[in-house]
């Protein structure tokens, strides 16, 4: 071993934009000093009937110390060939950070797999215990927070060239299915008459999004043109950068992320570890993905179908200024507490405790 760990990471790259292309490049690069690295993005290798031989010669052919794989059944879901793909690296110390566990019956592999996994939250690794008998060695680290520093709402409002009388309420992130946009629109509806509010969908629709997506996003327009809300939501209508996303976050009164459980899969929300770094107050909806927040902690939880729901939880935190900032500084501080640098730590942790028993 070198003076430095070497980690092999495998992962999606980032272009076109990937959840998990970028987690792993926040963690690398929480490591930068700490770990020789070198990522292994998947290409073609994960395509449908594409073996993956290739890779793990690539990987071994490197040499590293361990090797960590960012899993998800969106790319591993041809598992024989992934449980193949394991056979070959298995002299090496494994890692799998499992982004998604499935809620359908699957081939289930994981006990038999020779690898230490990670979980996000309590709530990921205690569905896959309990349905589907989970056993093998894991660790649970949560998803890291991007820490940032929000600039003065005027300011932010008058580079957007926003209204400086409404209340903004936002919502980050791509267009889909299973964000709950519609039942947003349906709750600014019921506030409109009261309050008047600026409902902004920050993002734009992903280049790989599925058909399901865009007709979601189209009853969503449908919406809000019956509902004669067309000067009440604004959509930016595209990927955004981190800098466009401050600046967005900055404008905004409230942050919402009205996510369901709709895919087959419990995830994490790194968006949600985005926003609450702002310390403005969030409205989060009841996916398990947002189970790491806390109800009248760190966010007000609503249910994410009932647009009545939302309606009157954004109406408590309008009249509310304490309960405005108790949620924001209580979110702060968590995100404080799960920031990248943390994060990054405990997996360091984790890769020297098998490297060492391995030596």
């Amino acid at each position: 071993m070198t003076d430095l760990p070497k980690i092999a990471f495998i992962s999606t790259p980032t272009n076109p934009p990937c959840g998990i292309g970028q987690y792993n490049a926040d963690l690398v690069d929480s490591l930068h000093d700490k770990i020789e690295a070198k990522a292994f993005f998947e290409g073609l290798y994960w395509k449908r009937g594409t073996p993956l031989g290739k890779l793990a010669h690539e990987v071994l052919q490197w040499n590293p110390d361990l090797i960590h794989i960012q899993h998800a059944y969106g790319f591993f879901f041809l598992i024989p060939e992934f449980i193949s793909f394991l056979q070959l690296i298995k002299d090496k110390p494994v890692v799998i950070t499992m982004h998604e566990i499935p809620t359908y019956e699957h081939q289930l592999w994981y006990n038999d797999a020779k690898a230490t996994f990670i979980f996000p939250h309590n709530q990921s690794y205690g569905h896959i215990k309990s349905k589907f008998g989970f056993n093998n060695k894991y660790a649970i680290i949560p998803h890291g927070s991007t820490l940032f520093e929000i600039i003065p709402k005027d300011l932010a409002i008058e580079k957007l060239n926003l209204p400086k009388d409404r209340i903004i309420l936002t919502q980050c992130g791509f267009y889909s299915f299973g964000k709950g946009m519609k039942e947003l629109v349906e709750a600014v509806s019921l506030l409109k008459k009261e309050f008047n509010p600026l409902l902004v969908f920050a993002g734009g629709i992903h280049p790989l999004a599925i058909e399901e997506d865009r007709r979601f996003l189209k009853k969503t327009m449908a919406a809000i043109v019956s509902l004669g809300l067309q000067q009440n939501v604004l959509f930016t209508g595209k990927h955004l950068s981190e800098d466009e996303l401050n600046l967005w976050i900055s404008a905004s009164d409230i942050l919402i992320l009205n996510h369901q459980l709709v895919y087959p899969a419990i995830s994490s929300s790194a968006i949600g570890k985005r926003i609450i770094a702002s310390g403005k107050p969030a409205i989060f909806g009841d996916d398990p993905r947002l189970s790491d927040f806390k109800d009248m902690e760190t966010c007000l939880k609503v249910k994410s179908n009932n647009p009545s729901d939302i309606a009157d939880k954004i109406r408590m935190l309008i009249n509310n200024k304490e309960l405005q900032e108790t949620l924001g500084e209580n979110a702060k501080e968590f995100a404080y507490q799960t920031r990248w640098e943390e994060v990054g730590q405990l997996h360091l942790n984790l890769y020297r405790r098998l490297i060492n028993e391995t030596i």
